[in-house]
């Protein structure tokens, strides 16, 4: 049984407070988008109730898009969930970890339909240290995705009508860093070094 969580604006002793349908508060984040319905069970206007994503919970997504820093997008309810090592068009289960009031962010629990963009690359540590943000997807999809955000900015802060950017590839996707930043940190008496 799923119990849908709502937000009775005005009538709650603070505003914004969430209840179940059965009148006790929960602590459920604020991504929120409107239920069919209002707080009688009647058909809801705009001014019904509101479904809100709850923290910890799993929800099924579908990727339709990336984030600059290559985390795949999610609507999830109405709301924009980010969740990192996701590829446009996989469908995927998220845990969501933090939820606001207009975007959530969430960790990918299993992937129910693989891109065919997704790779293993050979890297243990890719995941953990935060160098290669598109590790986890084809260089073919990278570049496409490169190039989109480029044509996105162009034709939104240049005012230009871009339908496509022609991006050139490196001729490989290995080997090709000239620099390194360790940040250094002791704790408990030991030095800690890394990304």
């Amino acid at each position: 049984m799923r119990v849908f969580t709502i937000i009775v604006e005005g009538l709650a002793p603070a505003v914004g407070t969430a209840y179940d349908l059965f009148g006790s508060t929960a602590n459920t984040g604020h991504c929120r988008t409107e239920l069919p319905f209002d707080v009688r069970g009647a058909p809801s206007s705009h001014h019904g109730g509101y479904l809100m994503l709850i923290k910890n919970q799993i929800y099924e997504a579908l990727i339709t898009d990336y984030t600059s820093e290559g985390q795949g997008v999610a609507k999830v309810d109405g709301c924009a969930v980010f969740i990192p090592n996701a590829i446009v068009g996989e469908k995927v289960t998220v845990r969501i970890e933090k939820a606001q009031k207009t975007w959530a962010a969430g960790k990918m629990v299993e992937i129910l339909e693989r891109s065919p963009h997704r790779i293993n690359r050979e890297c243990p540590v890719a995941k953990l240290c935060g160098g290669c943000d598109f590790w986890h997807m084809d260089y073919e999809e990278e570049t496409r995705l490169k190039a989109e955000r480029v044509r996105q900015a162009l034709n939104r802060i240049g005012g230009e009508q871009l339908e496509t950017v022609p991006i050139l590839s490196a001729p490989t996707c290995y080997g090709y860093r000239n620099k390194a930043q360790y940040p250094v940190a002791a704790r408990k008496g030991k030095a800690y070094a890394g990304f």
